[in-house]
């Protein structure tokens, strides 16, 4: 930050900070896998942000798609109840409508930016 650093640059950070986080969760995801994470599913007030989905797209070079319906928290729960006592199979998520984001970020671009992250996460934690 610097004196002329404004409403923007912060809401920007703070955004970008959501996503790289994220990246960080799905990345330790896929070590414990034996399988990648082809695209990720999201729901909630953050989704509104267009800026946000598309960098999280960006940074996990993976689609995001996400449901018309805004809050799906509750009903996902109720669906995995539903699939846990065989009421109903997984073709069920398959008949929301998606947002879809589709990244568009160059490799190098994507690597350089997480790597700042990276750098950013390690001086802070060295503190």
């Amino acid at each position: 930050m610097t004196r002329i650093t404004g409403k923007n640059e912060i809401v920007r950070a703070a955004l970008d900070c959501i996503a790289y986080q994220i990246t960080d969760v799905v990345r330790m995801m896929e070590r414990s896998v034996p399988f990648p994470i082809r695209e990720l599913r999201v729901d909630g007030g953050p989704t509104g942000n267009r800026y946000l989905m598309q960098f999280q797209s960006d940074l996990l070079n993976i689609p995001v798609r996400i449901p018309e319906a805004e809050e799906l928290s509750a009903a996902g729960a109720a669906y995995a109840a539903g699939l846990a006592a065989k009421l109903y199979n997984g073709d069920i998520f398959d008949r929301l409508r998606y947002d879809c984001f589709i990244p568009s970020m160059d490799e190098s671009t994507r690597k350089a930016r997480f790597a700042g992250w990276q750098s950013a996460v390690s001086t802070a934690c060295r503190g």
